[in-house]
């Protein structure tokens, strides 16, 4: 049994290509980078992110995943 925010939460983020990225969808569609917001007197809403302030973004690096598991 599911509450009705988890029910809809994953009716609105279905697990296809993008919702996640992986090794055989390595991209993420940028429509799924939402906030999933919960009020009672809304209900389930999506909320943009915004993008990674300047004084975070020079610190983020891409990682090698060479000889991990990635999946």
């Amino acid at each position: 049994m599911t509450t009705p925010a988890i029910g809809a939460i994953s009716a609105l983020n279905a697990a296809g290509p993008g919702a996640a990225t992986r090794s055989g969808y390595p991209d993420m569609d940028p429509e799924l980078r939402v906030s999933l917001v919960r009020s009672p007197a809304t209900g389930v809403t999506r909320e943009s992110v915004p993008p990674v302030p300047e004084e975070i973004s020079f610190l983020m690096r891409e990682v090698s995943s060479e000889g991990e598991l990635v999946e």
